[in-house]
């Protein structure tokens, strides 16, 4: 059993399970902030990087935001 085996076990018990649902809760409340921060998160990257990835990281960011609110 590797150590991503023992993270993912750590959060499958009933216990955090009430956790892990208050987060996501929280996640959708403020899906625009979030969003806000992956975008500016991607452009740190883009500038970081000279946009050598830039295609990357819209893909990541567009991943992300599709998810945001729906969890």
């Amino acid at each position: 059993m590797g150590i991503m085996d023992s993270v993912k076990d750590a959060f499958n018990d009933g216990e955090n399970n009430d956790h892990i649902e208050r987060a996501k809760d929280v996640a959708n409340q403020h899906e625009d902030k979030i969003d806000a921060g992956v975008d500016r998160a991607g452009d740190l990257l883009d500038d970081r990087t000279g946009g050598r990835f830039e295609s990357h990281v819209d893909k990541g960011q567009d991943v992300i935001q599709d998810k945001t609110g729906n969890l």
